[in-house]
């Protein structure tokens, strides 16, 4: 078969999903427009490439059918996390039924977590395991003279009887070769326009663009994905500083969000990308909506990063106790981390913090001792989510290791809402401790002025912000209340043994 056209796909929240999950951030997809780029470059000219982010557009999988219809492409990719899996599913599907001859490839961290469930659904060929760049070129190439898919490194297909791997692929080592994101395929200034973003709706100056200026994190947290491995490739400070002039100069980007696992991993490659920022002149603003690991951090780096622009950075403190520190290997230095967000704050920085409530083995008293913690730090937000075993972490190898092995996976069981392991376990009911946490962080006076301080829209931050929090509250409790006949079964007889 000829390829021509080549449709990539980012999903929206279908119905079928929880009310929760309405909340979900809608940013740049940036893993398929490196894709859409490396495409270009490799041949160019070659082939015509649209793309759909359903998400931006507030396009359902009906409508989302229909454009894919209307464009008729040879090949279409679907891209999502873990927590996404039905819709991405639902798409594929929903594009076999319109185009039975099309080749349908789904990618992301959704792909290396719930492998066979994907590879298996219906309308799919074929999974991409890891980056996609170099393995959906191949794809193309087998596709196009009809070749076996086994000789494609780094995929995962149902060949009808059991799923196939093949072998890995190497991860890319220059990140300076690879070409900037296929910016045209998207509307710049819609991301920053009717949509919560990964700040959830915080914004200084607009439009924004998300940026990746390094790829893998060298952690080996028990509930993260491995999608970009565990080995750190890092793009040199010019790369990361041409296409931000570019963006900045030429399409008018006045805020820059970076995406990145652990940015400040290698701490000079971070403070030169600081300075020069200001060296050239940059006038933005800068966000670590996620990025940065807060024990690792000395004083020097953020004054260097509130210099350049920085006004909101997130902390992922995850738990209180050192014993779960260890067993979710992520070693936090807690003392290190409560010195450095009172050094972001005091240099104007607004510091969020991230925690994780309901870990296997976790007692009432942790779940309290991190609540109390958050309520201890100089934080202006903290988010409390529960911990889910999303398949393929080693967090759901060690919950089946506990004997668990007749829990279910799907993807209604999400970090927002409260479909979760530990209540089906326990009959403790974390919606209970979610929203003791809440009401105990939010409920401070000090807090407030620090939120109305900080806060670079004092409006949003009146109209939105405070309504957002306690609705997403309501959201979860009224969640909770909704087990599956099969869950409250599997409860009982935890209760009974």
């Amino acid at each position: 078969m000829e390829i021509r056209k080549i449709c990539l796909i980012r999903g929206n929240p279908t119905d079928e999903m929880p009310d929760c999950m309405r909340w979900r951030a809608v940013v740049p997809p940036l893993g398929i427009m490196y894709l859409a780029a490396y495409l270009r470059a490799k041949r160019p000219g070659r082939y015509e490439i649209s793309l759909i982010d359903a998400g931006v557009e507030g396009l359902d999988i009906e409508a989302v059918r229909r454009r894919v219809g209307e464009l008729a492409p040879e090949v279409v990719g679907i891209s999502g996390l873990s927590a996404e899996v039905p819709e991405m599913s639902a798409i594929a599907s929903a594009v076999r039924r319109t185009l039975p001859r099309t080749r349908v490839v789904i990618g992301g961290p959704a792909c290396s977590s719930d492998t066979a469930r994907l590879a298996s659904a219906p309308g799919v060929d074929c999974v991409v395991l890891g980056e996609g760049e170099e393995t959906f070129l191949e794809l193309l190439d087998a596709f196009e003279t009809e070749s076996e898919l086994g000789g494609v490194a780094g995929i995962a297909f149902w060949n009808g009887i059991g799923m196939t791997r093949t072998a890995q692929r190497r991860p890319i080592e220059d990140l300076d070769a690879m070409p900037f994101p296929a910016w045209d395929l998207i509307d710049i200034p819609a991301y920053s326009e009717g949509v919560i973003n990964m700040t959830y709706g915080i914004y200084k100056k607009k439009p924004y663009m998300a940026l990746f200026t390094s790829r893998g994190c060298p952690y080996r947290c028990t509930y993260c994905h491995t999608n970009f491995g565990k080995k750190t490739r890092f793009r040199s400070p010019e790369n990361v500083l041409a296409e931000m002039e570019y963006l900045y100069r030429e399409l008018g980007v006045r805020e820059f969000h970076f995406f990145d696992d652990i940015f400040n991993l290698d701490a000079p490659r971070a403070k030169r990308i600081m300075d020069m920022i200001v060296e050239r002149g940059l006038d933005v603003s800068l966000s670590f909506p996620n990025g940065v690991r807060g024990d690792i951090m000395d004083e020097e780096l953020i004054v260097k990063l509130a210099r350049a622009g920085t006004y909101y950075m997130s902390f992922a403190v995850e738990t209180a106790t050192v014993r779960l520190q260890k067993f979710l290997k992520k070693n936090n230095n807690l003392q290190k981390l409560k010195q450095n967000i009172t050094l972001a704050r005091r240099e104007g920085i607004m510091p969020l913090g991230f925690f994780m409530l309901g870990f296997p083995g976790e007692t009432p008293e942790e779940i309290d001792a991190t609540i109390d913690f958050a309520c201890e730090l100089d934080l202006v937000y903290a988010y409390f989510f529960c911990v889910v075993p999303f398949e393929g972490t080693e967090l759901a190898d060690q919950v089946r290791a506990r004997g668990d092995t007749d829990f279910e996976f799907d993807g209604s069981w999400t970090y927002h809402g409260m479909h979760t392991y530990y209540t089906q376990a326990t009959g403790i009911d974390l919606n209970a401790y979610q929203r003791k946490a809440y009401w105990r962080f939010y409920l401070s006076l000090r807090r407030m002025w620090y939120l109305w301080w900080l806060h670079p829209s004092k409006w949003i931050w009146f109209t939105n912000g405070i309504k957002w929090m306690f609705n997403l509250a309501i959201t979860m409790s009224q969640l909770g209340n909704r087990l599956s006949d099969r869950q409250r079964f599997a409860l009982a007889r935890w209760h009974k043994a």
